[in-house]
């Protein structure tokens, strides 16, 4: 099936950009590619951000958080999602520091619904999750793709394929998102924005 239902037609075309015409892992069913896809529901385009430091990434998502919250969305429909466990825990400290509440989806663990706070996971973790507005954060260069991960290939046949995962990754965090996605970074943004 080729009609996406879940993602707006900007996210999805945002997120398939990402791809650039390759092969990718679906990390469900096996490998894709873009030709054919459409979506049905229409949004704004994903809103992609660079700032300064992380301080001001993370004024800024703060501010949209409560703008969103203002306008009446629930906050259990907001997720916050980084590349790493080390990462997420460094965004939730700074949130929590700007009186927002979060609640760290395990890898192990059913999400809890009834804790009214942002969903906040890895990248890995959201596969098979959905939220009406995902915030992708700290999309930085040596972050995505992961550095480490990239570096220790072991030829570059697997450095290729690690790359594509990375991207792969980057689009099934994008397409969690129902009605909008938020992209941001610091210092130097992740050459898969450029």
């Amino acid at each position: 099936m080729k009609i996406n239902y879940r993602t707006t037609e900007e996210t999805r075309a945002w997120a398939f950009n990402l791809l650039n015409g390759i092969k990718f892992d679906d990390l469900d069913t096996g490998t894709e590619d873009n030709k054919g896809y459409k979506s049905l529901v229409h949004g704004p385009s994903p809103e992609v951000v660079n700032f300064n430091n992380i301080e001001e990434e993370v004024d800024y998502i703060a501010n949209r958080i409560k703008d969103l919250e203002e306008q009446g969305i629930d906050l259990n429909n907001i997720c916050l999602v980084a590349r790493t466990d080390r990462q997420l825990d460094m965004y939730r400290e700074f949130l929590r520091d700007r009186m927002i509440k979060t609640y760290k989806i395990h890898r192990k663990e059913a999400e809890d619904r009834q804790n009214k706070c942002i969903r906040v996971a890895t990248m890995h973790r959201v596969k098979g999750l959905e939220f009406d507005h995902v915030f992708l954060v700290g999309i930085n260069d040596g972050v995505v793709p992961l550095k480490q991960f990239i570096d220790s290939a072991s030829d570059n046949v697997v450095r290729k394929q690690r790359i594509v995962a990375e991207r792969s990754l980057l689009y099934v965090a994008a397409t969690r998102a129902k009605k909008a996605v938020f992209v941001s970074s610091y210092d130097k943004m992740s050459e898969l924005l450029e």
